[in-house]
This record gives C-alpha cells, sequence and structure tokens, in this order.
C-alpha cells in the first residue's frame, strides 16, 4: 500500500487538486481502464449537443426549479446540500444578472427537484430529461406549450464507456447464486460498505460544466441565482456509465488483493466492519488444524456506489480480515481520502455515517438491494413493510374498474422488481407489462 506522503507526492498538483478520482500507479499501470481514469482527473468529456437559442435560456430561467423542489421544506433542503457543495468545491453559484449577458456556449438550464423518499430526506436530482417549453398564455389551459429546446439527455452524445454499468444488473443474480452454492451448515457473512457524495466524485471539463446549470429555489422576489455544478449530476444519462466504470475498478482491485492472498495492514475503518476480536491483527492466531483446513469463499460485488461483500470465513479466520481490509484500501485506492486529496470541507469516500449506523458490519442477515439476504437460512424475502405495502395497492387496485396509466406504472414496476428472487413469477407478469407498452390515454 501507498503510504500517505508518496500518495500526495504524486497526488498533489494543483490542476488536479479538485478531482476525487485518483487513482493509483499500480491501477493506473495494471487495469485496463487505469488510463482512462488517470485522464479523467481533468474531467471527464462531455458532449451535450449544440448550443441553446437564446429564446430557450430565457424561457428555462423564468420556469427556474421544478415544483417539487419550491416547497419550503424542499427549498431549506437544497439550501443546504448547495452550501455543502459549494464549500466542498462540487459547484459554484452566480447571479443571473451578472452572467446573462455574456453566457458561455455551453450554458443550458435545467430544474432541480426534489423527489420524496419515505423515512429519508428527500433526493435531489436534476431533471435532465425536462425539454424547454412555450409557455402558454392562456389562464388554465393544461397543453403543455411546443418545445423550444429539447432535453439535455436527448441531445446528449454517448462518451462513456458502456461495458462497466451493464454488471450492476449482475450483482443479485451473483449474490444469490453465492448463496445457494457455499458449503452447506457454513454461515454466510454480508457486508455493505456505502461510499459518500456519489457521482460528484468526479469532476467533468471545465468548459462543459456550464451544460448543467439550474436555478437556485429561493423565496418569490429574491434575485435569480444559478448554480453551476463541477461534477457529474444525478439525472443526466452518462453519469452512471462513468461513475460504474471508477467503481467496477475498484472491485477488481479489490478482487486482485484478494485473490493474491495479500493481507494488507490494518485499517482505521476495519473496527466498522470486523468482528471486534479480529480488529487491528496479523497474521492467523492459531494455524488451522489439517483435518479442518478450509480456505473459505467469497463473493465480492459492487452497486454502482455500494460495495456487496458475502463471506464464509475460512477455518484460519483470515479470510473476513483480508476482504475487508482490501475493500478498504481497493476503495481509497480509486477515491482516496481527504487528508490525501486536501479536500478541505470534504467527506471520506467510504461513507462514515453508513458505518456507524452497522451498514458495513459483516452480520448473517442484511438489507441488500432492497431484499433481506439471510446467510444462515440461505433465504431471501421482501422486507415486510414493503411486501405489505405492495400487497395492500394490490387489493385496493383489484377492487377498481380503472386505474390511473401513473399507479398502474408503478405497482408493475414494483411487483416486477419482487419477482428478481422468485423467478417462476416473471411470466405472471406477461399482462402487465404489456399494457405499460401500450399508448396512454
Amino acid at each position: 500500500m501507498h503510504q500517505p506522503h508518496a500518495m500526495n507526492e504524486t497526488r498533489g498538483k494543483p490542476k488536479l487538486a479538485r478531482s476525487l478520482l485518483q487513482p493509483m500507479p499500480l491501477i493506473v499501470l495494471g487495469h485496463p481502464f487505469g488510463e482512462t481514469l488517470q485522464e479523467w482527473q481533468t474531467g471527464v468529456p462531455v458532449d451535450c449537443g449544440k448550443p441553446w437559442q437564446r429564446e430557450a435560456i430565457d424561457a428555462a430561467v423564468k420556469r427556474g426549479p421544478h415544483p417539487t423542489a419550491r416547497a419550503a421544506g424542499a427549498i431549506a433542503l437544497v439550501h443546504e446540500d448547495v452550501a455543502y457543495q459549494i464549500k466542498a468545491g462540487f459547484s459554484k453559484i452566480a447571479l443571473w444578472d451578472d452572467i446573462k449577458d455574456n453566457l458561455q456556449p455551453t450554458f443550458k438550464i435545467s430544474p432541480v427537484a426534489v423527489i420524496p423518499q419515505a423515512g429519508r430526506r428527500g433526493r435531489i436530482i436534476l431533471d435532465l430529461s425536462f425539454a424547454v417549453r412555450l409557455e402558454q398564455k392562456l389562464i388554465g389551459q393544461r397543453k403543455p406549450g411546443a418545445i423550444l429546446q429539447d432535453a439535455v439527455n436527448d441531445t446528449t452524445v454517448p462518451l462513456a464507456p458502456k461495458k462497466p454499468v451493464r454488471e450492476i444488473g449482475k450483482v443479485l443474480p451473483r449474490l444469490l447464486e453465492f448463496m445457494a452454492g457455499a458449503p452447506a451448515g457454513q454461515k454466510i457473512l454480508l457486508s455493505k460498505a456505502d461510499l459518500s457524495d456519489g457521482f460528484w466524485r468526479i469532476i467533468i471539463k471545465e468548459a462543459a460544466r456550464w451544460n448543467f446549470c439550474y436555478v437556485m429555489p429561493d423565496p418569490p422576489g429574491a434575485p435569480i441565482r444559478i448554480v453551476v455544478p463541477s461534477a457529474l449530476q444525478m439525472g443526466w444519462m452518462e453519469s452512471p456509465q462513468y461513475f460504474c466504470t471508477a467503481t467496477e475498478t475498484g472491485r477488481d482491485f479489490i478482487q486482485w488483493l484478494v485473490d493474491q492472498n495479500i493481507d494488507c495492514p490494518p485499517h482505521p475503518l476495519e473496527k466498522f466492519m470486523l468482528p471486534q476480536d479480529l480488529v487491528g491483527t496479523i497474521g492467523p492466531d492459531e494455524p488451522a488444524p489439517t483435518d479442518e483446513a478450509d480456505d473459505g469463499t467469497s463473493s465480492i460485488n459492487v452497486y454502482v456506489d455500494d460495495y456487496i461483500l458475502a463471506v464464509v470465513e475460512d477455518a484460519a479466520r483470515t479470510l473476513l480480515r483480508r476482504i475487508t481490509r482490501a475493500t478498504l484500501y481497493g476503495v481509497h485506492s480509486i477515491f482516496p481520502p481527504p487528508e490525501i486529496t486536501n479536500h478541505k470541507g470534504g467527506k471520506d469516500s467510504i461513507s462514515i455515517k453508513k458505518l456507524e449506523k452497522g451498514d458495513a458490519t459483516f452480520m448473517t442477515k442484511k438489507l441488500v438491494l432492497g431484499f433481506m439476504l439471510d446467510g444462515k437460512e440461505r433465504t431471501v424475502r421482501l422486507p415486510l413493510e414493503k411486501a405489505e405495502k405492495i400487497d395492500t395497492e394490490l387489493q385496493r387496485l383489484l377492487k377498481k374498474s380503472r386505474v390511473p396509466s401513473k399507479r398502474f406504472l408503478s405497482i408493475t414496476g414494483k411487483v416486477s422488481n419482487a419477482t428478481r428472487i422468485l423467478p417462476a413469477a416473471k411470466g405472471l407478469m406477461t399482462p402487465c407489462t404489456r399494457q405499460c407498452e401500450e399508448p396512454q390515454k
């Protein structure tokens, strides 16, 4: 592992100071995407199409944030979020009156939205699928106006690698296959290590940042403020592809460390993942008896920004420790901690908040990708609360002769997702899927 001082020497150049994607030299030299990630340190390439006409820009600014971001609670949430982004160097803010007469050629405006989440703070997303339309002048006119400008996502030219992001669809099947094939009588220990700040850890080219501007939700009459992000945005069609290229590279490095039987030195964060008797230990406490020798087995996966681990411990009790440390060092080998990146006001790339909640602690039961996995009983199920909500909604819909399209699409999506753990039920969804494909009336 690189020592902090050595890593600072190679990563501390001023032109890279704002980039939190800083792959270590071993990855740059040894991984197929290593050199690509190194190039992205100065920003990923972006092509969001031709410059917008002034009429479209003015209409988008006048439209402002999505209605979901204008409620008092949502405004406070966005303000808090943007304040952190500015402090951490992920965004800048400008007054519209100061820039409107000298706009950058790539300047585009999309509405920021706040998606409600049960039991959690709302999720902030930049709606880059929102086209700019003419404002309807007739009061009460519900039909949308003519399109002045296609949405940013519709005009984006795909440039990001496509292969890494496809791996996320294999994570749950891979985990279920591992659980089914693990040695009988052995406990499967599960862990989920989340990354903090997600897409923001990868910046975009300086000139391209104006493609992702949005109007800050402020009280009526306040000066119009424009947020200019410097990093990938949730809502842009290319963000998952770019980000998954980095996290999948990290997963490959973790797998390599494990496959090479490299016992990394103790890591400061391992206390949140390992049983206390293994924290800080080096080498096996006692050699495993020859008649009980067992190398253990594991499944190492990443789903966008969640590193999901499944382990059957070896007889010498070294595998769990090696995988834990490989994961922590592996993540930091792609997204180093603030003391190495000199990121003032920033968070560790591994979410400390989630670690403290126990999300990454190895246990036999773990909520993974919306399903409750049991590594002792070898079962998988929907959480009871989620299953009851689906059941209640189905019972209500069965009593109706007509259902709004949006509601039908919602329940179809939820039931379809549930069939991921019950393949035999997929065929039952065919009539619903076909109905969803019909033009909405």
